[in-house]
């Protein structure tokens, strides 16, 4: 997977940090997943109508959308670690922790965008979550 030359090269952001949860994403959880989505218009709003201002919104509300509203887009794929509204949360804030550049997360907020998320137990029993710009 090859990120987008020029604004976006190089823009896989790697999370890592102790989960506090005691769902899926919690450490000992084993849960890895790998999907693709598009943030489409409708991603960038939250289900009251409000536009939403961070990069990890945007993501966090594709999810939402997916699972919980069925608002799909074309490309969307399915994962098994998001169609929880806490594991949702959890990303949000590792998203926000770190990682994106003020340019990488202002394109998300910006424009309809193509991105792969992976998220996975390492060994020492920390989340992590990538988020890549594929061509």
């Amino acid at each position: 997977m090859k990120p987008v030359l020029g604004l976006l090269a190089g823009a896989t952001l790697v999370l890592l940090s102790p989960v506090a949860t005691s769902v899926s994403l919690a450490a000992g959880s084993g849960l890895t997943t790998y999907y693709c989505a598009f943030l489409s218009e409708q991603d960038h709003f939250n289900s009251k109508g409000q536009r939403l201002t961070k990069a990890a919104q945007i993501i966090r509300q594709d999810r939402a959308n997916f699972h919980r509203f069925n608002l799909r887009d074309e490309h969307d794929e399915t994962d098994d670690l998001f169609m929880s509204a806490t594991n949702r949360a959890t990303m949000e804030k590792r998203v926000n922790r770190g990682g994106l550049t003020k340019a990488q997360a202002d394109y998300i907020v910006n424009n309809e965008v193509y991105v792969c998320i992976y998220a996975d137990e390492t060994a020492a029993g920390d989340a992590r979550i990538e988020v890549s710009f594929p061509d």
